[in-house]
């Protein structure tokens, strides 16, 4: 499953606060100390096509977090 794969590439620092899923598109929104790089490491996951940001990451007061929004669209099996 989608969310078993997401739990495995994130890092111990990050974690999710909420995950939608309709059919082939995720929103996930959630809280980690380097969004961008999670970003970055979720775009080379094979099994996705696309990771976007449609909102900027923004820090969380100062808890040393960020709060991101990725919208991931998966890759269509075969």
């Amino acid at each position: 499953s989608e969310i078993l794969r997401l739990t495995q590439l994130l890092p111990d620092s990050a974690y999710v606060t909420q995950y939608t899923q309709e059919g082939q598109s995720i929103r996930l929104r959630g809280r980690g100390t380097d969004a961008a790089t999670l970003q970055q490491a979720l775009t080379e996951e094979a099994a996705f096509k696309q990771v976007t940001a449609p909102q900027a990451i923004s820090r969380v007061g100062n808890t040393g977090l960020e709060q991101f929004f990725l919208d991931i669209q998966l890759r269509a099996s075969p």
